[in-house]
C-alpha cells in the first residue's frame, strides 16, 4: 500500500514518516493506507512486520554463524580464551518461529491528525520567560 510513495523493506524510518506527505499529495491516503503507514512508523511494529517479510533457513544460518565464530576465535589476533560451545537445537528455534507467527498484535491506535506530531508541545510562556 505504501509502494506508490517508494516505501520498500529497505526504507529508513524517516522515509516511512515522510511517505505520508507523498501519499496525501497524490490523494492516496485512504483509511487502509493510513493503517499500513501507522503499522510501519512505530519501530516496534515495523520490526514485527519485517520479521515476517523474510524467510530464514535456521539450519543454514546457525551453521554459518558457528563457522564465523570458530574462524574469529581461531584468528591470530584473537585473545586465547576458553569459550564453551553453544549447543543449539534447531527444532526448538523452528517451533519458536511458529509460535511467533501465531502472535496477534493489538490493533494500531491511530494517533493525532497528520498535521500534528506525537511529540508533546514545546513549553510556552507559562514556563519560559524571555528578556525584554
Amino acid at each position: 500500500m505504501l509502494a506508490p510513495a517508494g516505501i520498500t523493506p529497505h526504507s529508513s524510518p524517516g522515509e516511512v514518516l515522510d511517505a505520508s506527505f507523498e501519499l496525501m499529495a497524490r490523494g492516496l491516503m485512504t483509511a487502509e493506507v493510513r493503517q499500513a503507514w501507522d503499522e510501519l512508523r512505530a519501530v516496534e511494529r515495523r520490526l514485527v512486520v519485517d520479521f515476517f517479510y523474510y524467510e530464514v533457513d535456521l539450519e543454514t544460518q546457525i551453521a554459518t554463524a558457528t563457522q564465523d565464530l570458530e574462524h574469529d576465535l581461531l584468528a591470530p589476533s584473537a585473545p586465547a580464551i576458553d569459550v564453551p560451545r553453544l549447543a543449539v537445537d534447531v527444532s526448538d528455534l523452528a517451533s519458536l518461529q511458529e509460535e511467533v507467527r501465531d502472535v496477534v498484535l493489538p490493533p494500531v491506535q491511530t494517533g493525532p491528525p497528520l498535521h500534528e506530531f506525537d511529540d508533546p508541545p514545546l513549553p510556552g510562556p507559562e514556563i519560559v520567560e524571555f528578556d525584554r
